[in-house]
C-alpha cells in the first residue's frame, strides 16, 4: 500500500501487527502505550500531508474509538503527587543534610536530570564520572556521566548540571570519609 492510499483499516492493522517489541525478538507489541504513541505519530504525519495538500483526508481521523488504543495521559506524570512533592522538597533542600540525605539527593538529581533507568543508576561507578580541571589548583569538577545501559546502542556520555555535579561531589566526599 502506498502511504497516500492508507485507509483507517490499514492503520488499525499496523497498530495490531506492525510495531514490534525488541524484547520479544520482533513479535508484535502488546503495549497500549507504544500503540498510542505510534497512532499519535501517524496522525501527525498525515495531518502534515493533508496541510500541504498531498492527501485529501487523514486516515487516522476515521479510526473508530473502539479500534484505537487508549490515549496516553499527556500530563507525563509517573510519580504520584505525594512522592513528587517529597522529591522536590528533597532536591531543593540546603546542603547541610545528613549522610543518607546527601546520598539520596545526589541519586534523585541524577535520576531527574538524566532520566536513567534503575539498572543504569545501580551500575554507575565513580570512574564513570567525567571531570575537567576546576578553578582551584588540583581541583576538578564533574561535567558528565558515562552511562552504559543495556543493549548495543545504549552506551552514552550525558552532561550534568552544576547542581547535579555539586550534589555528586558532596556525596563522593562524604563517602570517601566513611572509609
Amino acid at each position: 500500500v502506498q502511504w497516500m492510499d492508507v485507509t483507517p483499516l490499514d492503520v488499525v492493522g499496523f497498530l495490531n501487527n506492525g510495531p514490534t517489541d525488541r524484547k520479544k525478538k520482533g513479535k508484535p507489541t502488546a503495549s497500549q502505550i507504544t500503540k498510542s504513541r505510534y497512532l499519535r505519530l501517524i496522525d501527525r504525519v498525515y495531518n502534515y500531508a493533508k496541510m500541504n495538500g498531498w492527501i485529501d483526508a487523514n486516515p487516522v481521523e476515521k479510526v473508530s474509538q473502539r479500534d484505537a488504543p487508549k490515549a496516553e495521559s499527556q500530563d507525563g506524570c509517573v510519580l504520584d503527587p505525594v512522592v513528587w512533592k517529597t522529591a522536590c522538597e528533597l532536591l531543593s533542600s540546603p546542603e547541610d543534610l545528613d549522610t543518607v540525605s546527601v546520598r539520596n539527593r545526589a541519586i534523585m538529581l541524577v535520576l531527574f536530570e538524566l532520566g536513567l533507568s534503575p539498572h543504569e543508576l545501580r551500575a554507575l561507578k565513580v570512574s564513570d564520572l567525567k571531570t575537567e580541571p576546576g578553578a582551584e589548583e588540583g581541583a576538578s569538577r564533574i561535567t558528565a556521566i558515562h552511562v552504559d545501559g543495556p543493549g548495543t546502542l545504549r552506551p552514552r556520555q550525558l552532561p550534568i548540571s552544576a547542581t547535579g555535579a555539586a550534589a555528586l561531589a558532596s556525596w563522593i566526599e562524604i563517602r570517601s570519609s566513611l572509609g
